[in-house]
């Protein structure tokens, strides 16, 4: 109800939010080549995996079955585009939410990780901006387009990457670890490193970078606060994973490392 409203059985109306709103604007046809962010700040106020549960399952269906159900309204009640009480959440909205971790905010459960980008954001991080004079009209036809390209471009990279984590000594690494590597996690890496390599300039250097993201974001974080493996356990998992990805990419694992040395020295 918070995110899409409600029926007022009193006034006989449906309450729209801002959400529902960004929704509705974002399948009418006028609208159908816009992009349409809908951020939540802060969002680990609440549990995601409860409020935002529907939505997190959409993200299993195919991009022309995503429906959101609009629950105990009459059809009257209900604006023209939303047919048989469900409204389609269109291929041009983007999800970004926003979460600070600490004593009064909610972990992530693996639901939530296993759907999302993540990028953390280091404390105290100084930067300037740059002005600008031009104006960028970003289509979302022509975001689409750069997104099939790029996954053509650097399939061979891709390529290597799927096969690193489906090597003998990844796998037995993270088997160890009761680590699962899903065909979700697969698919989207395609797009995550295609999409980093256009972006950047370096195509050896950042095919590691991207690696190193995805498999420290997506995977090894459910090392954290794992009371099962000691100092000891941890630190041989650590050599061991940078050994095998420096052979492979030619890069120690960064973001890897640093994840690991924190974990290590809390114990």
């Amino acid at each position: 109800m918070d995110l899409m409203g409600y029926y007022n059985s009193f006034d006989k109306k449906y309450k729209e939010t801002d959400f529902f709103k960004a929704l509705y604007l974002a399948n009418l046809p006028k609208y159908s080549d816009t992009l349409f962010f809908i951020i939540l700040d802060e969002m680990n106020l609440s549990r995601p995996e409860h409020y935002f549960a529907d939505f997190l399952s959409l993200l299993e269906q195919s991009e022309d079955e995503r429906y959101i159900a609009i629950n105990n309204t009459p059809a009257e009640a209900l604006p023209e585009r939303i047919v048989g009480g469900k409204l389609r959440v269109p291929k041009n909205v983007r999800f970004i939410g926003t979460a600070n971790h600490d004593e009064t905010t909610l972990e992530f459960a693996p639901k939530t990780y296993d759907r999302s980008n993540l990028m953390e954001m280091p404390k105290n991080i100084s930067r300037e901006g740059k002005a600008v004079d031009a104006q960028y009209n970003i289509r979302y036809s022509w975001l689409k387009d750069q997104f099939l390209a790029a996954e053509k471009t650097y399939a061979v990279e891709c390529a290597r990457f799927k096969k690193f984590i489906e090597s003998e000594a990844f796998k037995n690494l993270i088997d160890k670890k009761n680590i699962g590597v899903g065909n979700r996690f697969e698919k989207q890496a395609d797009r995550f490193i295609s999409v980093f390599l256009a972006s950047g300039g370096n195509k050896k250097e950042d095919l590691a970078v991207a690696s190193d993201h995805l498999i420290t974001s997506r995977l090894f974080r459910t090392l954290k606060n794992r009371y099962d493996l000691d100092k000891n356990n941890l630190q041989d998992f650590r050599d061991s994973f940078e050994s095998i990805f420096e052979t492979e990419f030619g890069k120690k694992p960064e973001f890897a490392n640093k994840m690991l040395d924190y974990e290590i020295s809390c114990k």
